[in-house]
């Protein structure tokens, strides 16, 4: 093993250079602002024409299969999935993760499951830095996905389907991306993340479910072998 980069975070609750995801907040507003930091897609959403397109969909789309939480009709709700999130993730999930990448978010977009009872968003990313993932390169651009997204009911409502506690990456920022890799595919799931920025680092997640402590952790490196 040998360091080839180091990133030094240094955890500050409040005052400090980290800080955590907003947690969601239930009813009125709120929800509606929810919903427009995560992407849409129609229920009625017919499949692509392309037959390659319509399969790399449908493999996609597999992997998110009997997820749930998502209704065939408009049920006037939103819906956080308490139980898709591991509460023991620790802060820097480097063992649980497949790779650990360094990217900037390019595209987004929702998409259902094939059974039609979950939303995903895809997102796209550059990868800038590979700090764990032997597979992956600097400039290679790759598919990462998070269970969570808007449904469009023809009628025109909306309902959004997330894990609570988990926040959606925006489009053309920087991460700090953990991943793990989903079986037969090139592509990753989302395990957690942390914005990067010229304000500092910003957790993807809600610290109501990823919690810091300035005395536990005052400063973390992780090291790409």
């Amino acid at each position: 093993m040998f360091l080839s980069s180091l990133i030094l975070i240094s955890l500050f609750t409040s005052s400090g250079r980290i800080t955590a995801g907003t947690p969601p907040k239930r009813g009125g507003q709120s929800i509606e602002a929810l919903k427009t930091r995560f992407p849409k897609v129609d229920f009625d959403a017919p499949e692509p024409q392309d037959p390659n397109e319509k399969a790399s969909r449908r493999s996609k789309g597999k992997h998110f299969d009997n997820r749930g939480g998502v209704d065939e009709k408009p049920n006037h709700l939103s819906a956080g999935l308490i139980n898709h999130w591991d509460m023991n993730l620790p802060p820097l999930p480097v063992k649980e993760s497949t790779a650990v990448v360094i990217a900037e978010t390019l595209n987004r977009g929702a998409f259902l499951s094939n059974d039609k009872m979950a939303v995903y968003t895809e997102l796209a990313v550059k990868v800038e830095e590979v700090l764990k993932g032997s597979d992956l390169r600097k400039g290679q651009r790759i598919d990462i996905n998070r269970l969570g997204g808007v449904v469009r009911y023809n009628t025109g409502e909306e309902s959004l389907f997330f894990i609570a506690g988990q926040n959606m990456p925006d489009v053309g920022k920087r991460y700090l991306f953990f991943l793990k890799a989903l079986a037969d595919s090139p592509d990753f799931e989302i395990v957690t993340g942390y914005e990067l920025s010229l304000r500092g680092v910003q957790a993807l997640d809600s610290e109501a479910v990823i919690c810091f402590s300035s005395k536990r952790f005052q400063t973390l490196t992780i090291t790409k072998s």
